[in-house]
């Protein structure tokens, strides 16, 4: 019927799907009359106006009472808790985690945090984490990501003391793995940073067609990252001292390591050592 496909329509089951699942359910009772005259015997397709079993394209779910399709939905959260609360015990950048180092924290607001990166590439490196487990920072709400920003400025002006300005990189990538988001800070001498825009343009470039359907980077100097990428879309972003870039990317599992921005910036120079 109608409805069935309205239902699809709406993003329902797909038709043909439903239909596959319920002939393997029925195993050797499928016989085909359940699809009227094209599926029967002698008189196959003689008659098309035979009366089909739209229950045949039914999902297990529509064919349920109202009470156990509100189990089913009840359990499947239920599941969808436990992976998450999976996922936060064993991250090492939840503090509910085992594996959170609180000695590392050096700076923190309401909904965000800094440490130390445990593996830097270069001296000073830091890390900006949300405390809430979001794979990426676009997922953050708005308050959060205002504390970003925040702390963002209180990084560039504590480097900016030391003679040094800092590169942001973000890899949100593997994002049904539910990572925990991670802006990586980088604090290099004046000159290396200088060479940033350049460096990771061709970077970006020469790994386009491993990373993005789309040729150029998307340049951030008069936009935002949150207007420019989708949020279920996985990505690759950075940052500088008025300017910075970002690329879509088709595959979350080609993307490379995540660790590979961070040998990215360090390749710019800068001394090495955490």
């Amino acid at each position: 019927g109608g409805d069935l496909l309205a239902a699809e329509l709406e993003g329902g089951e797909d038709m043909d799907e439903a239909f596959v699942r319920n002939v393997a359910r029925l195993g050797k009772r499928f016989r085909g009359a359940e699809l009227g005259g094209a599926g029967q015997g002698d008189g196959a397709g003689a008659d098309e106006e035979d009366e089909v079993d739209t229950r045949m394209f039914e999902s297990s779910e529509r064919r349920m009472t109202a009470a156990r399709a509100q189990e089913v939905r009840l359990a499947r959260e239920v599941r969808r808790q436990r992976a998450e609360e999976a996922a936060e015990a064993r991250c090492d950048a939840c503090s509910r985690g085992d594996r959170f180092r609180p000695g590392d924290v050096v700076a923190e607001t309401q909904r965000c945090y800094v440490r130390l990166a445990r593996h830097g590439v270069v001296r000073g490196q830091c890390e900006v984490l949300p405390r809430e487990h979001v794979a990426s920072w676009l997922r953050c709400d708005e308050s959060a990501r205002e504390e970003l920003a925040e702390l963002k400025s209180r990084l560039r002006r504590v480097f900016a003391r030391r003679g040094e300005e800092v590169v942001f990189t973000e890899m949100a990538n593997r994002l049904s793995r539910r990572p925990h988001a991670r802006l990586d800070c980088f604090p290099l001498p004046r000159d290396a940073a200088a060479d940033a825009p350049l460096y990771f343009q061709a970077a970006l470039q020469a790994e386009g067609s491993q990373w993005s359907a789309h040729r150029k980077p998307i340049d951030l100097r008069d936009r935002q990252l949150a207007r420019s990428v989708p949020q279920h879309m996985p990505y690759f972003s950075v940052e500088w001292e008025g300017g910075g870039l970002a690329r879509v990317l088709v595959d979350e599992d080609d993307a490379g390591d995540e660790d590979a921005a961070g040998d990215d910036a360090g390749a710019t120079g800068g001394p090495a050592g955490a």
